[in-house]
């Protein structure tokens, strides 16, 4: 019987080296995009993220911390693999991309596995995530894009 150990990473936000001045004019572009035109926002800029279940008296940084936090043991609880045996030992990724929408529901379900069966097993369990309060860009509920990558080893 096979033995496996999950890893979860969250990918909080990469940015490069801008000056003062520059990154003021990427942000403003950034508000007036969300201001004109309906779009996703991605998890690591929104203003005011999604408030999972059980997060909602914390502060703003407490907040994404706590939201993390609940993905990942969402994720170790819920997923269910029952037929590891069939996969080669060694360390898996699955990347699962999703969207809170405006009304703090899932939505939009992506997944790339390096197996079929594991890439419905990470939707299953994206599914499952229970409905949170929405994000927030300039006071509004927008719809927020977040990517998921679960890695674990079958042993």
């Amino acid at each position: 019987m096979k033995k496996i150990t999950f890893l979860l990473i969250v990918f909080l936000s990469s940015s490069a080296m801008y000056s003062q001045e520059s990154e003021e004019i990427i942000e403003e572009v950034a508000i007036e995009e969300v201001v004109d035109k309906p779009q996703d926002i991605p998890f690591s800029i929104i203003e005011e993220v999604p408030i999972y279940p059980g997060c909602e008296n914390l502060g703003r940084t407490d907040k994404k911390t706590c939201f993390q936090n609940k993905i990942v043991k969402h994720i170790s609880k819920n997923f269910n693999y029952v037929n590891k045996d069939s996969l080669a030992s060694g360390r898996k990724k699955i990347y699962v991309m999703f969207t809170i929408d405006k009304e703090g529901i899932v939505k939009n379900i992506n997944a790339r596995a390096p197996h079929p069966a594991l890439a419905s097993e990470g939707k299953r369990v994206i599914q499952l995530i229970p409905q949170m309060t929405p994000g927030k860009q300039r006071g509004k509920p927008v719809n927020v894009k977040y990517l998921l990558p679960i890695t674990f080893t079958i042993e």
